[in-house]
C-alpha cells in the first residue's frame, strides 16, 4: 500500500498514545484526525500484505478504541465506523497470521463487545462465521480479557486451518 506507510502509522500512533490531549484541545480537530486515522488503520487490516504495517495499524487502532472508550470522548467515530470497525476486524481476525496482530485484534473485537454488546453482536451475527458457537462463547467472556483473547487466537487458528492458510 504505497499510500500508507509505516512512518505514517508511527506518527499517528504516538499523537494518540503520547499527546492525547493535544488531540482533545480541539474537538473539531480532534473529530476529523480521529476519523481520519481509524478510516486508514481500517483501509489498511482490510488490504494490506504488509505484516509489519498491519501490525502496526491494529495497535494504532486498538489504542484510538481504548482512548475513545476510556475518555467518553469522540465516541460518534467509533458509532460512524461500526459495522465497518467490526467486520474489517472479525474479517482480519480470521486470517491473521502473526500473533501479536491477531492479539491487537482480539483486544479491539473485546473492547466493542464490552461496550457496545448489541451493537457488535448484531453486526457479527451478519458476517460470516460471526454466528460460530467459538464467536457466541468468546462474546460472553468480554469481562475477562485473557480468557476472551485466547479464545479469539484459537478461533483464529481454527479459521486458518479450515481455510489454509
Amino acid at each position: 500500500m504505497e499510500e500508507f506507510n509505516e512512518e505514517h502509522t508511527e506518527l499517528a500512533y504516538h499523537i494518540v498514545k503520547k499527546d492525547w490531549k493535544l488531540v482533545c484541545s480541539s474537538p473539531a480537530y480532534g473529530y476529523t484526525f480521529l476519523r481520519a486515522v481509524l478510516n486508514i488503520a481500517l483501509k489498511i487490516l482490510s488490504s494490506s500484505k504488509d505484516t509489519n504495517l498491519c501490525r502496526k495499524g491494529s495497535v494504532l487502532l486498538a489504542t484510538v478504541i481504548k482512548n475513545i472508550i476510556n475518555n467518553s470522548a469522540f465516541t460518534e467515530v467509533l458509532q460512524e465506523a461500526g459495522e465497518n470497525l467490526i467486520s474489517v476486524v472479525f474479517s482480519r481476525l480470521q486470517t491473521e497470521l502473526m500473533k501479536s496482530t491477531a492479539e491487537a485484534l482480539s483486544e479491539i473485537l473485546m473492547l466493542l463487545a464490552r461496550n457496545y454488546p448489541q451493537e457488535t453482536r448484531q453486526c457479527l451475527n451478519g458476517l460470516p462465521y460471526g454466528n460460530t458457537q467459538e464467536v457466541v462463547n468468546m462474546l460472553k467472556e468480554t469481562h475477562n480479557a485473557k480468557t476472551f483473547k485466547n479464545m479469539a487466537l484459537q478461533f483464529n487458528m481454527l479459521r486458518r486451518k479450515e481455510i489454509k492458510i
